[in-house]
């Protein structure tokens, strides 16, 4: 995390804390991911089947639900801590870290936007 150099002591301690309280995240995006690929197997399994495409279709634009209800709340979850911490590390901060906090805010949104696999 290159970023951190630029977080003074509080900011350090408070991203600490934000990654702790994750918990069991990367696991559950990694189940939800799991059963997004087994259901695209299962149909690709039936991709000559008269609804393929709106089957597919379906799997890509309601990927959130099919990764499961654990994964749709840890999303929702992480939506609203994601912002809190940066709430928390911007009041804390000085003028430096704050620049580079909004610079590396939109690089976030773009990522989280990506991970969540949401349509456009």
């Amino acid at each position: 995390m290159s970023f951190r150099k630029h977080l003074n002591g509080e900011q350090r301690d408070i991203l600490r804390q934000w990654s702790v309280d994750r918990g069991a995240q990367t696991e559950i995006w990694l189940q939800g991911r799991r059963n997004w690929q087994l259901a695209l197997l299962e149909l690709l399994e039936r991709r000559n089947g008269p609804t393929f495409e709106t089957d597919l279709e379906y799997l890509i634009l309601n990927s959130e639900e099919v990764r499961g209800e654990a994964y749709q709340a840890m999303m929702a979850e992480s939506r609203v801590a994601m912002s809190a911490l940066m709430h928390e590390l911007i009041l804390v901060g000085d003028d430096t870290t704050l620049a580079h906090l909004q610079n590396r805010s939109a690089e976030l949104n773009s990522d989280f936007e990506a991970l969540s696999c949401s349509p456009a």
